[in-house]
């Protein structure tokens, strides 16, 4: 083969060479252009669906917060029920402890500041962890008047009577129930009011629930 024939094949080799990544590039950008908007039309997608979700839970949030906000807590301290009202509706009643003759419980209205689950109670000379023996039980709501709330108890017998250092006792099944009904900023009306609102509510909660009547301590029980 002469030097003129081989340089002709390289020359036309490389000719095509050439013209094939020519033609490469040529369909190969629209390949890549078309890939890369399929990716960024999923991406927007994603995200548009994560966006969606996340605002539509600040929502639920939102409404949850002034649906709990909407209700309100009167306790009888002569009758020693403690009633969870939405909007003039009563939906729990339960039986309380409060405080006994010597450290009564105070009289007004005050607000829910302080949710603690699992509480450690801090007495004179000793601090009590969380447990079976804490005097707070098992839920501690702090009212807006320092060193009162509504809280679980280590004694349940006493329960339904003038018994506490002033705060409303609670069963702790009760108090656990009733934490995760109401948040921070709740009204509590703390009463001496004898019982006419107090009956006439548990009275008509009772008959507004025959299917599924509630006791005085807020447990439900078959008919």
């Amino acid at each position: 083969m002469s030097q003129q024939t081989r340089s002709v094949k390289v020359a036309t080799r490389l000719i095509s060479n050439n013209m094939l990544r020519i033609n490469n590039i040529a369909f190969g950008a629209p390949r890549a252009f078309y890939i890369g908007m399929n990716r960024t039309i999923h991406t927007t997608k994603t995200i548009a669906r994560l966006v969606t979700t996340l605002v539509i839970a600040v929502f639920e949030a939102k409404a949850e917060d002034e649906r709990k906000l909407a209700k309100r807590i009167v306790v009888s301290i002569p009758d020693k029920k403690l009633v969870l009202f939405e909007g003039d509706q009563a939906v729990k009643v339960y039986d309380v402890a409060v405080g006994k003759p010597s450290t009564p419980t105070p009289q007004g209205e005050f607000q829910i500041v302080q949710r603690i689950p699992h509480p450690t109670w801090f007495g004179p000379n000793i601090v009590v962890a969380p447990g079976k023996n804490n005097p707070l039980g098992t839920r501690w709501l702090g009212l807006s008047v320092a060193g009162y709330g509504i809280h679980g108890t280590n004694v349940p017998s006493s329960i339904g009577k003038a018994a506490s250092h002033g705060c409303i006792r609670m069963r702790n099944e009760d108090v656990e129930e009733l934490f995760e009904l109401v948040g921070v900023g709740v009204k509590v009306e703390l009463s001496t009011y004898i019982g006419e609102e107090i009956n006439v509510s548990s009275e008509k909660l009772v008959t507004d629930n025959r299917r599924n009547p509630v006791t005085g301590s807020g447990r439900t029980v078959n008919p």
